[in-house]
Order: structure tokens, then C-alpha cells, then sequence
């Protein structure tokens, strides 16, 4: 199930682009602040009521910067 990402998500958003850039370092503040900036932008993908992939996009005037696209590395590779 697609749907928007809230802060409620940051943890498990955390998680996934962690694993998905391998590297140890948290992208929670870099996530709030695009939260704040596009609030509608930001998607979370879930299975069983787990996130496993994020993506989101900011709207520019009519150009959109796309970023923090992850998805666990476990779930890549099923289109």
C-alpha cells in the first residue's frame, strides 16, 4: 500500500533509506525538513503494515526535485 509519509513514520523511514544507502548515518533530519517544505510529497510503501520502501518529490513551480528514494534492500528487484 502506497500512502503519505507522516512523522509517525520517521523511525521506520530511518530505517529503510539507511539500509538502502548503507551507511550508518540517520536521515530523520533531512526527512523533517522535507516534511515541512512538502508535506503532501513524501510517500511511504508498506507490506503488512511495514514500511519498506520511501520516496518523495518537491514541487518547484512546475519542476519537481525527487529525493530520498529507498527501498529495503531485501524488497529491490520486484519492479
Amino acid at each position: 500500500m502506497i500512502r503519505l509519509l507522516t512523522s509517525d513514520d520517521l523511525a521506520a523511514a530511518d530505517a529503510v533509506l539507511q539500509a538502502s544507502f548503507g551507511v550508518p548515518r540517520s536521515f530523520v533530519p533531512r526527512v523533517v525538513r522535507y516534511l515541512a517544505i512538502q508535506p503532501d510529497g513524501w510517500l511511504a510503501y508498506e507490506e503488512d503494515a511495514t514500511v519498506i520502501g520511501t520516496v518523495g518529490a518537491i514541487d518547484h513551480d512546475g519542476v519537481a526535485y525527487v529525493g530520498l528514494m529507498g527501498v529495503l534492500p531485501e524488497a529491490q528487484g520486484r519492479g
